[in-house]
């Protein structure tokens, strides 16, 4: 072991080169005469990342001399994320299917979670009142309702031709280009129902205050 790893990041969201602070080390022996006669060496580390400075935690431990060390990161080791548009702002059924998306990504189900980002949009659709026989129709008809730009609208064709790929052909797409759809449907949602929630709030505060406002 080094005075410097290369962990994952949470805040960074990547693995980047990390500082050891701190360690312990102890040997756990057996308590009971019916355990396994062995001894377990633990060691417990704080280290930071270079780049943002978030520390973790990671346990490890190993039997004999020679074997490597089994390593714990805490928090997971894993590039899981929480959802990026508030519940507050998004209508329930709309806020399930995103927050059931983010889960399934975050296990790395993204057959599932692509299927997620299309059945979100679905429901878009549907709260939005569109009507069409298939979903290309329907987000068309956002743009023709003024609800989307017709780039936008584009951008959601997108979000199908992924979706019919993960439920029609079973294949996941790669992790980056899921990214990508998951962070445009995100401003998809924000744009329909964060913005007008907090420009609401925003007028309301001047005017509260009795300053001007745009009618």
């Amino acid at each position: 072991m080094t005075d410097n790893e290369w962990l994952y990041c949470r805040e960074c969201r990547r693995n980047t080169n990390h500082q050891l602070d701190f360690e312990i080390q102890s040997v756990e022996r057996p308590k009971r005469d019916d355990e396994p006669p062995m001894d377990v060496d633990w060691i417990w580390q704080l280290l930071g990342c270079r780049g943002c400075g978030t520390r973790c935690l990671r346990a490890g431990w190993k039997v004999e001399p020679q074997d490597p060390w089994e390593w714990t990161q805490y928090p997971a080791d894993s590039d899981t994320r929480d959802t990026k548009v508030a519940r507050f702002y998004l209508p329930a059924a709309i806020w399930d299917l995103y927050d059931q998306t983010i889960k399934a990504r975050n296990i790395n189900a993204l057959i599932l979670a692509t299927a997620g980002l299309r059945a979100t949009v679905e429901a878009v659709c549907v709260n939005q009142n569109v009507r069409g026989p298939n979903l290309k129709e329907k987000i068309d008809a956002l743009a023709q309702n003024g609800k989307l730009t017709a780039e936008a609208a584009s951008y959601l064709h997108q979000h199908r031709y992924l979706g019919n790929e993960a439920v029609h052909d079973m294949a996941a797409p790669p992790k980056e280009e899921f990214e990508i759809a998951l962070e445009i449907l995100e401003h998809l949602l924000s744009s329909l129902y964060e913005i007008p929630k907090r420009m609401d709030r925003y007028v309301k505060l001047r005017t509260d205050r009795g300053a001007s406002v745009h009618k």
